[in-house]
């Protein structure tokens, strides 16, 4: 998958600097525009804080990355404006859940958004609750919590595996870490098949199964199906460190 480099890495360090975004202060106008046609469809919107990638290197297997902080509306409208600031990035994390016996697991969405892609693993942009010694961000916790607000599955129901892959596009790095559920494909199913029972309105149909190749599926982003065929499935790519980048 030509588009997306999959690069194993050590350990990622993440911290948050005092930056003006030049972008966003150019076209409040816009964003707040685009923020009133996204209410919409989803008038329970709330323009919160997240963290956003400006500068960013992979060396000697650890990801460096400087971050800073937006609102939700700046980051919609720059998204959905096809990343027109080349000096951004977007970063986030992806829990890329596994049972102890190999099956990993997506989330299929029951109620597709027209803008993402309707099958895949929990994805979280960071936000303030993850901020740790007032400008560390951990993407860990980030990941931890959005796996629990769609499978219910707790931070002491799983296990974090050591590492993690950056997934790189021309406007994203995703940091991919490895979620291990101990329990069998079954077990997990039926616990998260529970959790979803309950929710009202749930986020999630359902769990989508993959234990090779052939169940990897077009509803699911490039990104997922980059990590699926060439990491966890057994087609490990060679990149070779240092990468750099900037945002």
């Amino acid at each position: 998958m030509k588009d997306v480099r999959i690069v194993p890495v050590r350990r990622v360090e993440l911290w948050c600097e005092p930056r003006t975004w030049p972008w966003a202060k150019a076209n409040r106008t816009a964003i707040g525009a685009h923020l009133a046609k996204v209410r919409k469809n989803q008038p329970a919107l709330f323009n919160g804080l997240v963290y956003l990638l400006h500068e960013w290197r992979i060396d000697d297997g650890i990801f460096h990355g400087s971050m800073f902080e937006t609102d939700v509306a700046s980051f919609l409208a720059w998204r959905d404006d096809g990343f027109s600031d080349e000096s951004t990035t977007y970063c986030f994390g992806v829990g890329a859940l596994c049972s102890s016996d190999g099956t990993y697991f997506l989330g299929q969405q029951a109620t597709p958004k027209p803008e993402t892609c309707s099958i895949n693993f929990a994805e979280a942009i960071p936000e303030p609750c993850d901020l740790r010694d007032e400008h560390t961000v951990e993407m860990s916790s980030c990941i931890l919590r959005r796996l629990r607000e769609q499978t219910g599955l707790a931070s002491d129901d799983v296990r974090l595996f050591p590492g993690w892959h950056a997934a790189i596009t021309p406007h994203s790095v995703a940091l991919i870490k490895l979620v291990v559920v101990p329990d069998r494909a079954p077990a997990v199913i039926a616990r998260v098949r529970s959790f979803i029972d309950m929710q009202r309105p749930p986020e999630l149909a359902g769990l989508v199964d993959v234990r090779e190749s052939v169940d990897l599926k077009p509803a699911m982003p490039l990104i997922a199906r980059a990590y699926l065929s060439d990491v966890a499935l057994g087609r490990r790519k060679t990149i070779r460190p240092p990468v750099f980048g900037r945002a």
